[in-house]
Formats: structure tokens, sequence, C-alpha cells
């Protein structure tokens, strides 16, 4: 009786540890989409006022 109220112990901890490093994954993947949609909305202002640039040049 002992032994299986450990087995489900560890059963659950382990079951709420990957859910856990789940949650960080998710957490720091989003991050990352959100830098590299930040960069390309960087990028394309960069664009724009090169490209602005260049038509006041001629």
């Amino acid at each position: 009786m002992e032994l299986d109220f450990f087995r489900i112990l560890a059963t659950l901890l382990n079951l709420s540890l990957i859910i856990l490093i789940a949650y960080v994954v998710v957490k720091i993947v989003r991050h990352i989409v959100k830098s590299f949609n930040r960069l390309e909305r960087i990028e394309n202002k960069l664009n724009e006022i090169s490209e602005s640039l260049k038509e006041k040049e001629h």
C-alpha cells in the first residue's frame, strides 16, 4: 500500500515537472517570436527610410 502511494506521488511529480518544462519552453519560444517580429518591423522601417533617402537624392 505504501509503495503504491510513493509510485503515485512520483508519477504526479514527473507530470508536474513535464508540464513546468513545457510551460517554460512555450514562454521562451513566444519571447523569441516577439523579438523576431520586432526586428522585422525595425528592418521594414529602415528600408522605408533608405527608400525615401534614395528618392530625395534623385
